[in-house]
């Protein structure tokens, strides 16, 4: 199963895949599993799996709910939990200005807002501007979503891994 997943979501041989598990889902027989790969700094998914963990899936859908309520509230949840923490910025910390930003990766005017603020903005601001960036995926983008929760922990400005995870994002988008 883990071998199955590693490939999948194509991460790495040389680091180790754990899996723990999260319990059942609710009303159900279906386990809730956790992987994550230390060597993959930030790879964590939820994955479903069968009574006879044959079967893999992301997502258990339930008839008996309204689907529109449940992305109401996935929304919601991934909102909150993409609001909190540390977030990735640019710029000096006591700047005059600071400019948070809320954006989605797959969003094609995010990312000409993204190039303007980065080779335009904040060069000739120098060190007056102060750039946060928050995620919001918008429903209509499908990988946004993806790209917002495996984003790599924010870093020193001089080794800058999420402006680097932001280009490459963005020029696959």
């Amino acid at each position: 199963m883990t071998e199955y997943v590693r490939k999948r979501y194509k991460i790495p041989a040389p680091g180790p895949l754990e899996v723990s598990e999260l319990g059942f889902v609710q009303g159900s027989c279906y386990r809730r599993l956790l992987f994550a790969a230390a060597e993959q700094r930030g790879f964590r998914i939820e994955i479903i799996a069968s009574p006879d963990f044959r079967f893999l899936m992301r997502e258990l859908m339930d008839v008996n709910t309204d689907p529109a309520e449940e992305e109401r509230k996935r929304q919601q949840a991934l909102l909150a939990k993409l609001a909190e923490g540390k977030v990735p910025t640019l710029g000096p910390r006591e700047a005059r200005v600071t400019l948070t930003v809320f954006s989605d990766f797959e969003c094609p005017y995010c990312a000409q807002m993204a190039a303007t603020l980065r080779h335009e903005v904040l060069p000739r601001a120098g060190d007056t501007v102060r750039l946060l960036f928050r995620n919001f995926p918008l429903a209509m983008h499908p990988w946004a979503r993806t790209a917002a929760e495996r984003r790599p922990a924010p870093r020193t400005k001089a080794t800058n891994t999420f402006g680097s995870y932001m280009t490459t994002v963005r020029a696959a988008a």
